[in-house]
C-alpha cells in the first residue's frame, strides 16, 4: 500500500487551490455577467440615485464593499479584485453621469 508522503500531499493541496479559485471566478463572472452589483436591473436614473445616496450614506458603501468582499473570499488575489470592482464601479457610474448631464440627456445613456 502506497505512503502519501508530505510534499505529494503539499501538491495536491496546491492544485485543489488553484481549481477552487479559477472555478469561482469563472462562476463569478457567469454570474455576475448580466447585472454585476445586483439582481435587479435599473434604469440609468436609478443606478444614478442609488450611486449618490452611497456617496452620502457611507453605511450603503460600506455593504458594497462587504458585499464585494464576500464575493471573492477565498480567493488568493481578494482585495485587488475588490479595489478593481469598485474602482470600475466609480469610473463606470461617473461616465453615465457624464452623459446624463450632457445634451439629450438620458436618451444618450
Amino acid at each position: 500500500m502506497p505512503l502519501v508522503t508530505g510534499p505529494s500531499l503539499d501538491q495536491v493541496v496546491k492544485e485543489a487551490r488553484e481549481w477552487y479559485a479559477a472555478k469561482r471566478t469563472w462562476l463569478i463572472e457567469q454570474l455576475s455577467e448580466s447585472y454585476p452589483y445586483g439582481a435587479v436591473p435599473l434604469t440609468p436614473m436609478d443606478q444614478l440615485a442609488r450611486y449618490s445616496e452611497m456617496q452620502l450614506d457611507p453605511a450603503s458603501w460600506r455593504a458594497l464593499v462587504m458585499m464585494l468582499e464576500d464575493r471573492y473570499r477565498g480567493l488568493p488575489d481578494a482585495r485587488q479584485k475588490v479595489e478593481r470592482d469598485l474602482q470600475a464601479y466609480v469610473r463606470r457610474m461617473e461616465a453615465l453621469k457624464a452623459k446624463v448631464s450632457s445634451p439629450g440627456g438620458v436618451e444618450n445613456a
